[in-house]
């Protein structure tokens, strides 16, 4: 491990379908989502901010080295014990190398600069870090009970974090998801202020301490529907978008959840169905995925050029 980056060993390939694989770090408490999902109700806030501090880590390794991350959400950092790692560099780029009018990612952590067309960058990044507090804050995926709307994210909708949440985390994560990628703290920030949060360390001492300690008191009693959140089957979706598109392009995202008792929820076969709608042209593409009918419908007067397939204190 290279830091909180999961570390790569090398490439092989399947003696018996010549399928290329790649060595990396075993990490045997797979991701984050899954993580909280299973442990939500026993993760400390002490232990959620070292989380968010190894994350920040990982983040300012990658920035530094001159690469953005374009693919950051708590499916993509994994976990081995305590020591948590961020992985799936599929999609990282040198931040020269970054082109514009391209949409990668899962919707909820995609920044509202791409969604309007723009550049990735670090403060990207750093957008999806605000939306990974926010699962790690609440349990729950961001947006996950309504319909989610890429021009509402751009207007400046956000997701809201329960009232015991406390008020320095909060601040926090809204200057991490400010509309102004230029208002964004930067990775390195971030190590620093969860070190000094972690340790009370500074003139806030007192006021981080309670506010922490009073969260952690309201953590034990609390009895949030996890497992809601995490049947909502935009939790399913884990697969790539990739989408070119002119600024007219107007995109709409819903998602149906098939199965609303946690009972029910066995893995199933469901299909993607992405509609691509031009002036002459419909194409319809279907993918087999695992637990979500998932619909994308591109609205564009123009053109479409392409479209493809989340210790404790005392």
């Amino acid at each position: 491990m290279i830091g909180h980056v999961l570390r790569c060993f090398g490439i092989s390939r399947w003696k018996d379908t010549g399928d290329f694989i790649v060595v990396t770090s075993y990490a045997k408490d797979g991701n984050l989502r899954q993580y909280i999902r299973k442990n939500f109700l026993n993760f400390s806030w002490i232990e959620r901010l070292i989380t968010l501090k190894d994350i920040a880590e990982g983040l300012e390794i990658i920035h530094n080295s001159g690469y953005v991350h374009r693919d950051l959400h708590t499916g993509n950092i994994l976990r081995h014990g305590s020591w948590t790692m961020i992985s799936d560099l599929g999609l990282t780029w040198h931040q020269d190398s970054v082109s514009t009018g391209e949409l990668f990612g899962v919707l909820p952590y995609i920044a509202p600069e791409i969604l309007s067309g723009g550049q990735y960058s670090s403060a990207s990044d750093i957008y999806s870090f605000a939306m990974i507090m926010y699962e790690v804050a609440s349990g729950k995926i961001p947006f996950y009970h309504e319909d989610i709307s890429p021009i509402n994210i751009i207007k400046g909708s956000r997701p809201e974090l329960p009232s015991a949440t406390p008020f320095i985390y909060t601040e926090l994560m809204k200057s991490c998801w400010d509309s102004d990628p230029k208002e964004r703290p930067t990775a390195g920030y971030l190590v620093n202020l969860f070190d000094d949060w972690i340790h009370s360390k500074g003139k806030q001492l007192i006021v981080t301490y309670n506010s922490f300690q009073n969260a952690e008191i309201e953590r034990k009693y609390s009895n949030i529907d996890i497992e809601e959140s995490y049947t909502s089957t935009i939790d399913q979706i884990s697969q790539l978008i990739s989408i070119k598109w002119s600024t007219e392009t107007s995109i709409r995202f819903t998602y149906r959840n098939k199965f609303n008792e946690a009972e029910k929820l066995q893995p199933f076969v469901l299909k993607i169905v992405i509609f691509v709608v031009t002036v002459n042209m419909v194409m319809i593409f279907q993918s087999v995925v695992i637990g979500v009918t998932f619909v994308i419908i591109v609205n564009n007067e123009n053109s479409c050029n392409h479209m493809g397939g989340y210790d404790s204190f005392p």
